[in-house]
């Protein structure tokens, strides 16, 4: 099954379509592999289109700031395209605190670990 599209919009930009009859909610993983293709085609600017997308769940919005994050680093970005008003209040809602496991009372001093030393030498 297809679940998106990625067509070129010219040498540098792309277009990332979600099909009309999957819910991207459900299929993160493959939509993941959408974008990560269109860094390693070289593309440094990716559009989104978002038409098809009403709900867009913590974990999608966590995957596009993660893959904005990607294409920010070697100068690209990740433009968003139609979003509806409803997608548009989910990403607003959005922080850290409805994506992340936190835990109130999390004292290392109850865990074994086992300590790991790592070195770094700076070129």
């Amino acid at each position: 099954m297809t679940i998106a599209t990625l067509e070129t919009i010219d040498k540098e930009s792309a277009l990332i379509r979600v099909k009309d009859d999957v819910d991207p909610n459900h299929v993160l993983t493959e939509l993941h592999s959408f974008f990560d293709r269109a860094f390693f085609d070289g593309f440094t600017r990716v559009v989104f289109d978002m038409s098809n997308i009403e709900f867009p769940s913590a974990s999608l919005i966590a995957v596009i700031i993660g893959k904005t994050m990607d294409f920010r680093r070697k100068n690209g970005n990740i433009v968003i395209s139609n979003l509806t008003e409803t997608a548009r209040n989910h990403f607003a809602m959005f922080t850290p605190l409805t994506f992340l496991t936190f835990e109130e009372d999390a004292s290392l001093d109850d865990i074994d670990l086992e300590k790991i030393e790592l070195t770094y030498q700076a070129s």
